[in-house]
């Protein structure tokens, strides 16, 4: 391989004959493909139980046979710059240090590449794949049982669509064991490479006859265009990084490949022109110390990966000490920052939409039904039924919110301005963050209709929010003289995923400007994406990626913004305190013991 780097992108390019070893392997075998087709519609033909078939019905049904099998797409994909990528579309400050860490890797280590065949259902090709990190058991006829070890394949229509999507949060997908289909809460899942769900046919090691050389080693920039172009052809630096295997790699430039046969396959599916072989003598020799996989003399090769290092040499390399305990760093002088934080854990969702019916009588007195449920509910002017599109947390909810806040004061964040969206889901994790940091007496919560949810999220429109004097007498401080910087007329029903991009610029843009100090945001999911990126100096991202990120952010996910004043422009940077994790932990049916 050889280094490669532009503004926006740093990777490494398979040197030019290797690069075209593969494409001739490509080339070859999408034409033995191709004969394979043929020749399979052919002994369909010959096999064919007829009494009779006149010739030029054969001749002609023979005929449309090759015409379907020629109109079958296979096509090398030979004109692609094989490469794999390091780092692409980062903030243009990044550039000399990644350049930096990339010419310390050592481009003359042993090495071992592999060329596989695979196969997948076409049915899910557009889908993205999502592996199920959880178990999950339905508790309604419309959900999806999630099973550990399965992957979900969820279309961008299912999470975009409102008659699809009938809470946040939770996707509409079809499991990949048992076929079938309906909604599941996508915090159980992760974005995950649709190569979990390929079917391997067949894989060849390749290997090298010659010894290593540095010469053509330079690290030096070869190409005069940037990157973009290998990625907006079909490739992203995701997809690329997800398919990069983790085998120790030797490759010398300039030499001639070849490839041995695993002794389980059958016949190649493409004649390579031969090359000659190393000995096995010499390749033993050379290979014993690089774990690199050796072919008998029957040709046959062992893909067994390298053996994992003991651990004390993977602690010597990386120079991290063993056996002391993590120790939280505090806040020195820097630029001022902004906190946005995802609301935290929702009744609605964690009980269904059902909650209400079952929670409340017929005079709309409130019914602990659950010990995660809410202790105190606020009153709301409509009645039980406003809970309907404006959520409460629950208890666990209240805890995460806590916990994050002990997490904040822990580490030194002292927060000048605090806002939040006017869902009451938003309001209580803001509040319940403020009490874990010891400030919900000193701050008041700016309630800004600016930071609601995307609209395509509201299919029944804005819900009816709780006024400031109502938040305040349910234990919430808001300030009854901030003004929203958007009005309703500003919240349209169709809003456009780009829309909602510009709203959440515009805010963060003028919160950034007109404050001073340390802020706070606690918005949704979408928040997180919506007010940085723009800010950053990124474009909005398309409406498929957006939904597909978005969707995987936990509750009182975080992110945390720093001013870069000689840029002019945000960067996302480290959170110095600790995330949340907690597993899922379902109703128990003590009935089941019965018996």
């Amino acid at each position: 391989v050889e280094y490669f780097s532009t503004q926006n992108y740093v990777g490494l390019f398979l040197e030019e004959n290797a690069a075209q070893f593969l494409r001739n392997l490509s080339e070859q075998f999408a034409e033995e493909a191709k004969t394979l087709i043929l020749k399979c519609i052919y002994k369909q033909i010959c096999s064919t139980k007829q009494t009779v078939f006149y010739y030029c019905n054969f001749l002609t049904y023979l005929s449309f046979c090759g015409r379907a099998a020629l109109g079958t797409k296979v096509e090398p994909h030979s004109n692609k710059q094989l490469h794999i990528t390091l780092a692409y579309k980062f903030p243009t400050n990044q550039f000399t240090k990644l350049e930096e860490l990339a010419k310390k890797l050592d481009l003359n280590k042993p090495s071992a590449w592999e060329v596989r065949l695979y196969s997948k259902d076409p049915k899910f090709g557009d889908c993205e794949t999502l592996r199920v990190l959880y178990p999950y058991s339905p508790t309604s006829e419309t959900h999806l049982q999630l099973i550990n070890g399965d992957c979900i394949f969820v279309g961008p229509e299912d999470v975009s669509d409102a008659s699809k999507s009938s809470f946040e949060g939770w996707f509409y997908g079809t499991s990949w064991m048992t076929g079938c289909s309906g909604f599941f809460p996508a915090t159980h899942t992760e974005k995950s490479t649709d190569t979990d769900t390929w079917t391997i046919h067949k894989n060849c090691v390749l290997t090298s006859k010659a010894t290593a050389s540095d010469e053509g080693r330079k690290l030096q920039r070869k190409y005069s265009r940037g990157a973009d172009e290998f990625h907006t052809s079909g490739y992203s630096s995701q997809t690329l990084l997800q398919n990069v295997k983790t085998y120790i790699i030797y490759m010398p430039p300039k030499q001639p490949l070849t490839y041995y046969k695993h002794h389980h396959h059958i016949k190649d599916i493409a004649e390579v022109p031969e090359i000659d072989e190393p000995t096995h003598q010499q390749i033993e020799s050379r290979d014993r110390s690089r774990h690199v996989p050796v072919p008998s003399n029957s040709g046959v090769v062992t893909t067994d990966p390298p053996p994992r290092p003991p651990k004390d040499d993977v602690y010597a390399q990386v120079q991290k000490p063993k056996g002391i305990s993590p120790v939280l760093p505090t806040m020195n002088q820097r630029s001022r920052r902004i906190y946005i934080f995802r609301h935290a854990e929702r009744v609605d969702v964690t009980f269904g939409k059902q909650w209400i019916k079952m929670s409340f009588d017929e005079q709309g007195h409130y019914h602990r039904k659950n010990l995660n449920m809410p202790q105190k509910i606020p009153k709301r002017v409509g009645g039980p039924e406003d809970f309907n599109h404006d959520s409460p947390i629950t208890e666990m909810g209240l805890y995460q919110a806590f916990l994050t806040g002990q997490g904040l004061r822990g580490v030194g964040v002292n927060f000048s301005h605090v806002f939040s969206s006017p869902s009451l889901r938003c309001l209580q994790t803001a509040n319940a963050i403020l009490k874990g940091m010891g400030d919900d007496k000193k701050l008041n919560v700016n309630v800004d209709l600016a930071l609601y949810e995307w609209m395509k999220w509201s299919p029944g429109g804005l819900p009816k929010f709780m006024d400031a004097s109502s938040m305040n007498n349910f234990g919430i401080k808001v300030d009854k003289n901030y003004r929203s910087w958007v009005s309703e007329d500003d919240m349209p029903h169709n809003e456009r995923c780009s829309d909602y991009f510009k709203r959440c610029h515009k805010f963060i843009s003028r919160v950034a400007k007109e404050t001073k100090g340390d802020i706070l945001i606690t918005g949704h999911a979408g928040s997180l994406d919506g007010l940085s990126r723009q800010i950053q100096g990124l474009s909005p991202r398309p409406m498929p990626e957006f939904v597909g990120i978005v969707t995987k952010i936990p509750y009182c996910g975080s992110l945390v913004l720093e001013d870069c004043p000689e840029l002019g422009i945000w960067q996302i940077v480290d959170p110095p305190y600790p995330p949340l994790t907690h597993a899922p932990n379902p109703r128990f049916d003590w009935k089941i013991l019965q018996g």
